[in-house]
């Protein structure tokens, strides 16, 4: 329901659910809804529920990143640089992402990713 309410921008009633229910001390809930606030731009709102997210988790790096970046399409840069110090301050990095991709039915392993430009020659150019 958390996330049913938050993907349909019902976000005060996403908040009176995670209270009225007795869940707010599972991070899940809390996890689903700051990503609900992202996606319907309410950065005052994903403040505050990255605090309660924050409270229970505070060494995952997650609600760290999203609100960063909550912040940061909403050009507040000074806000975005507080996020990555706290980051800093309590020794939490951001794992980079990765993607594959498969070639001829295998996926390249990760020291081959980082020559996978040459291999772009066998996939195939798609023409409309």
């Amino acid at each position: 329901m958390v996330d049913l309410y938050g993907q349909a921008g019902r976000l005060d009633e996403t908040k009176e659910f995670i209270h009225d229910n007795g869940i707010s001390h599972f991070s899940s809930f809390w996890k689903s809804f700051l990503c609900a606030c992202g996606l319907h731009k309410n950065l005052e709102l994903g403040k505050w529920v990255s605090e309660k997210l924050l409270q229970l988790e505070p060494s995952v790096e997650g609600p760290y990143v999203l609100m960063s970046n909550m912040c940061a399409v909403n050009h507040r840069w000074e806000e975005v640089a507080d996020m990555r110090r706290l980051m800093q301050q309590r020794g939490i990095n951001k794992v980079p992402g990765e993607s594959w991709i498969q070639l001829k039915n295998q996926v390249p392993s990760s020291w081959e990713t980082n020559v996978i430009h040459i291999r772009l020659k066998y996939i195939p150019t798609w023409k409309n």
